[in-house]
Parts: structure tokens; C-alpha cells; sequence
């Protein structure tokens, strides 16, 4: 059985931590699967809960935010314990731990390192905090990763957006770069009418009412401060609409103070994060992802798979993932008219959501957890 180290700057909820944790689980009988993290935005409980799926280490001084001495000594905190283990295959997940296992693992001459940035940073409309806005700031960034590069075996990205950026910025080659698209488990996106009906009647939607839902961390890139704005020129047009922004994270303060008395008027809701999120996908008229920067877009495949009409910013892979008008309506990033205005025009058409969530259906079941898992294991295969 191969010895495997996954190495990821932090387990957070959704995201990178959500494909860290398919691959762990979906292979632990096939591989023996170690994990490193750092210790931000983790509680005991999914400590222990990552625990009991394999053995995890807590790299102290392993942090999102760039800090010279202690990232030197993540670096031998990572090599420490890659040393006392002799692993086949490191498998890095984001920039930091990217780069610092990486480096860690190519000095102990582990026999095949993947890496996988879950999104490039290299883009006009990066918006991701703690890393830096200046140009010379990104340079150096961007030379480390072209470095970290000469010790990859393979680079796996989520769109082809991404590959093009990262060959071209010589972060990789064509010949060991590749797309495997986040997947999920699509039997669980598909709901019958009494299900719905259901749902709807738990979160207290009424028939004439129409639901927006938003999933996902409450951050700046994620653009939910701009979902509130247009919401609140909607209800001011009178349409009986209620809003649902499901997750956690920094910008949480900010949303509730933006929603103001709506929150007690039953218009808004900002339940927090949602292990379980099967009812309000079942219970939503409409999807939005108003992202500034996304790596992917996982939470927009779930939607569709659930047969949800979608509005998402043209960032990312989501332009790969959507065709705008068919199965799907895209806009610019950071532009609330435009928000505004593609959801009004989903409100006004129950045939127009109906079409687009039907077609994104069909288009979602090319992204299913079982396809990605293959991929990633061809590649383990590939010692």
C-alpha cells in the first residue's frame, strides 16, 4: 500500500479542505494516507473527526498569511515529519503548503510530488486576502511557484483557464500539467416534488414567494456583500423574495450590519455554516455566485445538479463550467446592475428557470466525485 502525505495550508469548511477530505476518504483503503495542516480555522471536533479518517499532524507555524520566519520554520516542521515516514507520494493542495512541501519533499527525494493551487492567484481579478496586491509583491510569488515548479512531477489544475495561465507563466509545462475539475456526489443533489415542498414549507417560503440562495465562506472574494445590495433594490421593487446566504467566515459581521432590519423581518437569513445543506438546495428558485475570484465554483456544480438555475460571475472556471443563456447566465464580476438585472429577469420568467435548471442538470453529471477521484488516482498510479 503507497505511503501518501497530503499537505494543505488549513482545513477549512468547502473548498480545497472538501477535495482533500473526497480524495482521503475515497481512497483510504487503497493508499495509507497521512495528512499535515496548520492549526488555523480548525476546531477539535474536525480534528478529531480528520483523525479518525487518518493520521493528522498539526503544522504550528504552517499559516495563510506570508511571514518569512515562521513560514522557514513550517518548512522544517514539514520536513521533520515527511523524514519520520517514508512516503511514496506528496500530494501539496494551495499556495503555501504548495510551495513549503514541495521544497520539504524534493529535498528528501520523495519519489513523486503532485501539486494542485485549487485556483491561480495570477489573475486581474484576484481578490484573495493576504496575498499581495503589488505587482512586485506577485512577482515573487509567482517566481517561488515557477521554482517550486522544477520539483513537480505533475501539476493538476480545475479548468483549462488555469492550465493556459500556469504554462504560460511557466509554472508548469503541457507535459505534466492537468485538468481534473472538482466533482461531487451527484445522487445527492437529486430531489423529488414532496421533497421540495417540504423544504420550503421548514424554511418558511410561501408559494408566492421565490428563494435566492448563496453558498459558501463569507469572504470579500466571494462577493456576497454585492448579492445584499442588488437584494435590497429588488425588495424595494415590491417582489415578494426572500435571501438565503449559507456559510461562515470574516465577513459575517459586516453582511449581518449591510441586512439590517431584514433579518428580523424574516427576508434575510444568515444561518452560518450548514453541514447538511440538501434542503436549501431543494428549496431555492435560484442560485447566485457573485464571486470577484473563484478557483472552481464547486458550490455552483451543486446547484445544477440539483437542477437550480444559476447566476455566477464570469470568473475562474465558471465560464468553463456554464454557458451563458443555456444553461446558466453569467456576468461580470463586481458588477451589481448587472446582478441585479439577470435576476430580475429570472424572476419574471418561471419557464426561463425552469429551462436553465434542466440544462444544467444534464450539464452537472459531467462533474461527478467519481470522475475526479479516478483522475487523481491514475495519477498516484503513476510511480
Amino acid at each position: 500500500m503507497k505511503k501518501i502525505c497530503v499537505i494543505i495550508t488549513r482545513m477549512v469548511a468547502g473548498g480545497a479542505s472538501q477535495v482533500v477530505r473526497q480524495i482521503i476518504n475515497g481512497g483510504q483503503h487503497r493508499y495509507d494516507f497521512n495528512l499535515f495542516t496548520g492549526p488555523e480555522d480548525i476546531t477539535r471536533k474536525e480534528l478529531e473527526e480528520l483523525q479518525a479518517c487518518c493520521p493528522t499532524e498539526i503544522i504550528q507555524s504552517l499559516g495563510r498569511a506570508i511571514n518569512p520566519l515562521k513560514d522557514l520554520k513550517a518548512y522544517f516542521e514539514i520536513k521533520s515529519g515527511l523524514r519520520r515516514k517514508h512516503y511514496d507520494l506528496v500530494h501539496t493542495h494551495t499556495s503555501k503548503a504548495g510551495f513549503l512541501g514541495r521544497l520539504a519533499a524534493s529535498k528528501l527525494n520523495i519519489p513523486q510530488i503532485i501539486h494542485t493551487p485549487h485556483g491561480t492567484i495570477y489573475t486581474g481579478n484576484n481578490r484573495i486576502t493576504g496575498i499581495p496586491e503589488s505587482s512586485w509583491g506577485k512577482l515573487l510569488l509567482r517566481e517561488a511557484e515557477r521554482y517550486a515548479g522544477k520539483k513537480t512531477d505533475w501539476l493538476t489544475v480545475l479548468s483549462n483557464h488555469e492550465k493556459e495561465i500556469c504554462i504560460k507563466l511557466g509554472l508548469s509545462r503541457e507535459d505534466n500539467t492537468k485538468v481534473i475539475p472538482n466533482g461531487i456526489e451527484l445522487g445527492k443533489f437529486s430531489f423529488h416534488t414532496q421533497e421540495r415542498y417540504s423544504a420550503r414549507k421548514k424554511l418558511g417560503i410561501e408559494d408566492n414567494e421565490l428563494m435566492l440562495l448563496n453558498i459558501g465562506r463569507l469572504s470579500p472574494e466571494k462577493g456576497q456583500g454585492l448579492l445584499i445590495e442588488s437584494f435590497l433594490d429588488l425588495l424595494e421593487k415590491k417582489h415578494h423574495l426572500k435571501l438565503f446566504i449559507v456559510g461562515d467566515g470574516p465577513e459575517m459581521p459586516n453582511l449581518r450590519k449591510q441586512a439590517g432590519d431584514n433579518l428580523e423581518k424574516n427576508k434575510m437569513f444568515l444561518p452560518g455554516h450548514i453541514n447538511e445543506i440538501r434542503e436549501y438546495l431543494a428549496a431555492a428558485d435560484i442560485f447566485v455566485l457573485p464571486s470577484l475570484y473563484e478557483g472552481f465554483g464547486l458550490a455552483a456544480i451543486e446547484a445544477m445538479a440539483a437542477g437550480l438555475p444559476v447566476i455566477a460571475s464570469a470568473v475562474g472556471g465558471l465560464p468553463e463550467i456554464i454557458a451563458n443563456d443555456i444553461d446558466g447566465c453569467l456576468m461580470p464580476p463586481g458588477n451589481q446592475l448587472k446582478l441585479t438585472e439577470a435576476i430580475e429577469n429570472l424572476i419574471f420568467s418561471k419557464l426561463k428557470r425552469h429551462e436553465l435548471g434542466r440544462k444544467a442538470q444534464t450539464k452537472a453529471a459531467n462533474y461527478s466525485l467519481e470522475k475526479m477521484l479516478t483522475n487523481y488516482y491514475e495519477l498516484y498510479e503513476r510511480v
